[in-house]
């Protein structure tokens, strides 16, 4: 019984990720995971920390990898309500009095301009993500393991985000530079002076549309990472499916 019991511990260890978000679709995960243990004396030693922390980077590496390839491309953010960068504050208060002069197609282009931007910048995450995750440590996946359900967004968040905004930001303001209506915001907020404080972080347009771009890329992280935890057919690796307890 005792060996039995130190089986469950290390086990229960591994599958931490998926009982953390256990409902009504899992109520019967722990006793399938009981009644798989048998005598089956191999599998106390199956399972270890290194093995956990591949199976994490595992499942981090894929998730990041469709974060990236779902917002960068062409409509990734414009095209999915919740990832599209909106008009800055001016000029979102005066569409309505420009379509009404005539120049709403020309807002219109604008604000699909400052998505594209946001397009073009993601996928150098990339490399950063994949970079982050080679260097993840196991005490980083014990972290993750036993944190919060966003826990690995988080992660990324400490350990990339800096990098990501400085990468971002040269090809966001490289993609607007030449677009005739970002070229007269920038001298719209030149020519409000000291006032441009006034709009908070829609004074800089290239550092906005960079934060917005930011935010979207971890919130798409995060979606992932719920799937890691609650979906057992996101885990496709043999790897995930040993740390992940799944047969």
């Amino acid at each position: 019984m005792l060996g039995k019991l130190k089986l469950v511990s290390r086990i229960a260890a591994a599958s931490l990720l998926a009982a953390l978000a256990a409902g009504p679709a899992q109520a019967g995960f722990w006793d399938d995971l009981l009644n798989s243990l048998g005598g089956n004396e191999e599998l106390q030693t199956a399972i270890n920390p290194a093995d956990i922390a591949d199976g994490l980077r595992a499942a981090l590496a894929k998730g990041t990898r469709s974060a990236v390839l779902d917002l960068g491309r062409t409509d990734g953010f414009w095209a999915q309500q919740q990832y599209q960068v909106p008009l800055p504050s001016p000029v979102a208060k005066a569409h309505k009095l420009l379509q009404q002069v005539g120049a709403g197609a020309q807002v219109d282009d604008f604000h699909l301009a400052l998505n594209r931007a946001a397009e073009q910048a993601v996928p150098v995450a990339a490399d950063i993500f994949s970079r982050a995750v080679s260097q993840m440590t196991i005490q980083d996946a014990q972290q993750i393991l036993n944190g919060p359900e966003d826990a690995a967004t988080q992660f990324f968040r400490r350990t990339t985000a800096g990098e990501l905004q400085a990468q971002f930001l040269p090809l966001v303001s490289r993609a607007t530079a030449d677009h005739a209506l970002a070229l007269q915001y920038r001298q719209m907020v030149s020519a409000a002076g000291p006032f441009a404080s006034m709009l908070g972080e829609a004074a800089d347009l290239d550092q906005f549309v960079t934060r917005q771009a930011l935010d979207a890329v971890f919130d798409r992280v995060a979606v992932e990472e719920a799937k890691i935890r609650r979906d057992p057919a996101a885990r496709t690796s043999e790897i995930l499916r040993q740390v992940f307890g799944q047969p």
